[in-house]
């Protein structure tokens, strides 16, 4: 993670869905909140004991489908506004697999205007998450040794509401998320021979911090040993 906000609408402008339908399964809302530590604490410590993930983990193998027809859904009943103009397109890739997907507006709209609004107890910020979590945190960031440990957070987040799968209040947004990355954590070392000096270097500093934050793991005991020593898993929740 790259920037110290995560807004969930970035699956919304990043979906994979040419037309919003009314989904086929029941929303049970339940609705997001980064204020509540105190049982927030409790069931990380309760998952401490005994960490099980939960029965409909999410997919995150590269040719998983994204959910984003259930996403519209789900942002709309969190308070989420779309405006009337805003739709959602996809173009095929070469590969047949990955859909470049991005937002288009039905209609001319004047500079300016407005076609997203979101609350902001839908916005994850790694402040608001060093906060959820709380002490259970403070022997990894201090291996980490960074003078910003707010996407770390970030990272901590996901992966704790991965396990939780569809209990988590994210689900829909982190079922419609990409599981396809081409960014430096993700890359070979073929790829970095591949690239100029500059960016080869860039590309080798974001796989470090990847690989930082995945030793600091050892220090979290509220997240399962199956996910903390998956790459996959933890890769991907890097890159979200």
């Amino acid at each position: 993670m790259t920037c110290h906000r995560l807004a969930l609408i970035s699956s919304l402008l990043t979906g994979s869905s040419l037309a919003f339908h009314l989904p086929t399964t029941t929303i049970i809302h339940r609705q997001p909140s980064l204020t509540n530590n105190h049982n927030h604490h409790h069931h990380h410590q309760q998952r401490a004991q005994s960490v099980t993930l939960h029965q409909y983990p999410i997919s995150i193998t590269e040719n998983a489908p994204r959910d984003t027809i259930t996403l519209t859904d789900w942002a709309i009943n969190y308070g989420i506004g779309l405006g009337d103009t805003f739709q959602l397109t996809a173009t095929q890739q070469d590969d047949a697999i990955h859909d470049d997907v991005y937002t288009i507006t039905s209609q001319p709209i004047a500079p300016s205007t407005p076609i997203l609004s979101i609350p902001s107890n839908v916005i994850l910020t790694g402040s608001m998450a060093r906060q959820e979590l709380g002490s259970q945190t403070f022997g990894a960031e201090d291996s980490l040794l960074l003078s910003d440990h707010q996407p770390f957070y970030l990272f901590l987040k996901v992966l704790a509401e991965y396990e939780l799968g569809d209990q988590s209040p994210w689900y829909y947004w982190l079922n419609s998320l990409p599981r396809y990355y081409s960014n430096g954590a993700s890359m070979t070392d073929f790829c970095f021979g591949c690239l100029p000096p500059y960016a080869a270097g860039l590309a080798l500093a974001e796989k470090k911090r990847y690989r930082q934050y995945v030793e600091a793991l050892s220090n979290i005991s509220f997240l399962s040993e199956e996910s903390k020593q998956s790459e996959e898993v933890t890769k991907w929740a890097f890159n979200v």
